[in-house]
This record gives structure tokens, sequence and C-alpha cells, in this order.
């Protein structure tokens, strides 16, 4: 720090008042410097050496990086803490097997979408959303695991805990079709509100902004994620399974750190190394999975198409409107989208109904860091008119989940190309399922289906708090069932 001090000051103490800030600190603390310059005359400037920049001693022993070490600079997009590789694991998932509370009881493997598709393009070597592509991967994880949970217990695979794998999907429609209720909640209000909404599973995203901008936590749809509803069925089951959640980042273990009833969390890099040390034995018996495909199940977190289906199933969007909104392709149906830049589009949505205080809604679709760091500091910018409702459906990840930080890959399918070929798919399929829903032989049926599940459904708050909420590490211990406490910073959610 170099500070330019009047000419010939010579004797004289001052001190340097600095004012330190972090991104998640919300009173900021004051530094004072004491400055005393030599005895020799002044050349006018005062260098300041930090303590912290002194040499360190030469050692080569390793370095331990714990989250102690962490700048809080908001430049990562991970918020996982260092409990969650100590304590959330496959040693998590071992120990849960062998000795934990549900040890002995049948097993269920939640799978998330991306993970399906990362984990059969490094296991059977496709990127594939066909059922039977889906149930042959289903079919072999149900095996490696319970085979895998047999040589733990000691016992032979006729007595080990039966194993059932299951799909996000149909968690994944709720979570949606939760936040489709809210909107429509937004939309008919009476009361003065926000025109801004912003839609997001990702807990990254939840946290990013609320360490680099606390005002826009107020615009964030808080419903609970496709994880914390699969937790969530199997509350009050007498003697419940061992439940196992499949993600694609680490950064998901928060939601079942946080109070999730989800047993275990592991990414698909993780239950793919876990299931990698299985012993090879016989092929796998030929049963059915339990693997039930839908014919109208979005791979992605469709949040535009089930908000635009449902607003014209509800007269808010005319014939005309409707057929402006979409784009027939060879692949099938989409959403007019209007690329704004990298993976950043947006869609407009004119009402054609005077019963919402909204004029249109336009939809925001990110993902990627940099496009949340550019949304986040320039959201009021990018959302100018008054009298149109704006939604945000933002995630950190290049390719949103599908391009998560820990999906499966190996040697022969690096991370990058599982990641864009899984979304290639998905987003094929997605225009099927479109052109499914509005063909003319089904579309009044579905279509009042989906009216009938958005009304219907009641929304579940996340266990991600936004609020400004403190948990102690003590507290948290307690509410996870850890034994001797954790060391943890609770970054003020």
């Amino acid at each position: 720090v170099h500070l330019n001090l009047a000419p010939q000051i010579r004797g004289l103490v001052m001190s340097l008042k600095v004012k330190v800030a972090s991104d998640l600190n919300t009173l900021p603390e004051e530094c004072v410097v004491p400055l005393k310059p030599a005895d020799a005359p002044s050349t006018g400037t005062v260098k300041l050496r930090l303590k912290a920049c002194d040499a360190a001693p030469v050692s080569s022993a390793p370095v331990k990086i714990t989250i102690n070490d962490c700048l809080m600079c908001s430049g990562c997009v991970t918020s996982a803490e260092e409990v969650f590789f100590r304590e959330l694991n496959t040693t998590a998932l071992q120990n849960a097997i062998t000795s934990g509370p549900k040890a002995g009881r049948p097993i269920v493997l939640s799978l998330s979408q991306s993970a399906i598709l990362s984990l059969s393009r490094v296991l059977l070597d496709i990127t594939s959303v066909e059922p039977c592509t889906v149930d042959t991967l289903f079919k072999q994880l149900e095996y490696a695991l319970r085979t895998r949970v047999a040589g733990l217990r000691h016992c032979t695979y006729e007595d080990a805990p039966p194993v059932c794998v299951v799909s996000e999907a149909q968690h994944q429609e709720q979570s949606v079709l939760m936040n489709v209720r809210q909107i429509s909640f937004l939309m008919q209000s009476s009361e003065p509100r926000s025109n801004i909404a912003i839609i997001t599973h990702c807990p990254a995203v939840r946290l990013f902004i609320t360490k680099r901008n606390r005002e826009l936590i107020s615009y964030i749809v808080s419903t609970a994620s496709p994880m914390e509803l699969f937790g969530a069925s199997y509350c009050g089951i007498d003697a419940s399974p061992l439940l196992v959640s499949i993600q694609p980042c680490q950064d998901r273990k928060l939601e079942q750190f946080r109070g999730a009833a989800v047993d275990v969390c592991l990414t698909a890099q993780e239950v793919h190394s876990f299931l990698a040390g299985t012993p090879q034995g016989s092929s796998p018996p030929a049963f059915c999975s339990s693997y039930t495909p839908s014919p109208t199940s979005f791979w992605q977190y469709a949040l535009g198409p089930l908000l635009v289906l449902y607003l014209r199933a509800k007269d808010w969007i005319s014939d005309e409107g409707l057929s402006r909104l979409l784009v027939q392709r060879a692949d099938g149906v989409d959403l007019h989208w209007t690329k704004i830049g990298n993976e950043l589009f947006s869609c407009t949505i004119e009402l054609s109904q005077n019963q919402s205080p909204y004029s249109c809604v336009i939809i925001y679709k990110s993902t990627g860091y940099h496009n949340l760091q550019n949304l986040v500091r320039r959201i009021h910018a990018l959302c100018p008119n008054k009298s149109a409702l704006y939604i945000l459906d933002l995630h950190a990840c290049p390719y949103g989940c599908y391009g998560g930080a820990c999906i499966a890959g190996d040697d022969r399918h690096p991370v990058s190309s599982v990641a864009s070929a899984s979304h290639a798919a998905t987003v094929s399929a997605d225009k099927a399922v479109l052109s499914h829903i509005l063909a003319a032989d089904t579309c009044a049926g579905l279509l009042e289906g989906l009216v009938q599940a958005v009304d219907r459904i009641t929304p579940q708050e996340t266990v991600i708090r936004t609020d400004g909420e403190v948990v102690s590490p003590e507290e948290i211990a307690a509410r996870k069932g850890i034994q001797g406490g954790v060391r943890i910073q609770d970054l003020a959610w």
C-alpha cells in the first residue's frame, strides 16, 4: 500500500483508517493502522508492508487448504464447504450400508436426469434418453450396487438388502409445477409486487446472489428442489429405506446437509468410483428395473415450455400468440428463444387477458457462471419494463446441471464431451415431448391435466435459506445427528 503524504512531514505519528468489507460481511469492519515515518527526511511517500506478505519459511511438508483459507471473494461457483468433502462422500455411503441406523434396510437410489445420461455414457458408451437405454442402465446399477453391498456386509447377493434405482424426473416435474404455481400467484395478485422473479433450484445460484447482491434475495422464488421432494416423499414411512441421491455437483450436498430428508448425497463421479470396486461376477439377472417412462416428462428443468402451456390452457395466451411462440423444427417443436449471449436466451409471452397487472411475461434462460455474474450485476438494466413480469431461470454451470462440475466421466469420456452430448440429447427429447403435448389428438386432455396438476399442488419451501438465518455448527450437527459436532463456517445463509 502506498500513501502519498504531504512533503516535509517529520516525526509526526499518523493513522490510516481502512474499511474492510467482504462480500459476506453485512457489517464492514474498520481497521486502524498506525503510521510512523522514519526520522530521516520524508520523501512524501510512506510504504506499508502487510504482515501476511512477509516471506514464509520454506517447508517441504504438504500444505492443507481448508475453508478457513477462503477469501470469500465469490470468485468460484461452488459453495460447498469442507465438511461436505469430509462427511458426505463414498465413505459416508459405505458407513450407512454397514453400520448406520438404516444398515440392512432396502436402498433407494435416486438419479438426477444429468446423472442418468452421464453414467449411461460412461458405463454403456451411449448417450440416449430412450427408455430401453435408461432401463438397461438401471438394471446394471441395481445389480452392481447390490453386489457391492453384499461384499461390504459379507453376505451373499441374495441375502443383501434389495436395491431400487429410480429417476428424479417425477420430482423434477413437481418442482417445476410448484414454480409455475408461484408465478401464477404473482400474475393474479392485486397487491403491488416486484416485477422480477428468480427461478432456480441450483444452490450455487441462490448462495451467489446471497453473497453478491442481497437486495435480490426477495426476488427468489423459494421452492423445493427435486432432491428435497424425493426425500420428502418418504417422510412418515415406518422403517423407511436408505435414501441415496445422485447429483451432478458438490453443491447439491448443501441441501442434504441443511435438512433435506436424504441419508446420503453423492455426485455422479463418486457413485461411479464407488461402484468401480464392485467384484466382477456373473452377468446380472434378467429382471425388470423400476424405470417407467412418461410421454410428458421433460428431461431438462423445462420451466419455459410448461409455463407457456399452462398460460395457454388458462386462456392467458391466444391461439395466435401461441403460434408466434412456437417454432417447428426437424426434431420437434420448440419455443421461440432469442439469443442474447452465449447460453443466454429470452422469450417474450404476450398476454391476451386483462386479469393480470402485467402486459407480458419475459423469460430469461441462462446457464454459466459469467452469465450469472452479469445478470446479478445488471438485473435492473435487463428488466426495464415495469409493466412486464420478468422471470429469470438461472443455472450456474455450463449447460445447466448437464455441465455440472462432478458429472461422471473417465479417460475415454471427458466430462466436457459428456456434458455436450447429454445437453444435445435432452434438447432433442424435450422438443419431441412438446410436440406430443401439442398434438391435435392429445392436446386437450394433457393441457387439462397440466392445469389440474398446477392448481392442486402445494408449493414447498427449500431448505436453502436466503433470508439471513444463521445456523451455528452445533445446531447443524444436532440437526444431522453428527457426533462430536462439526467445524463449519456458516456463511450467513
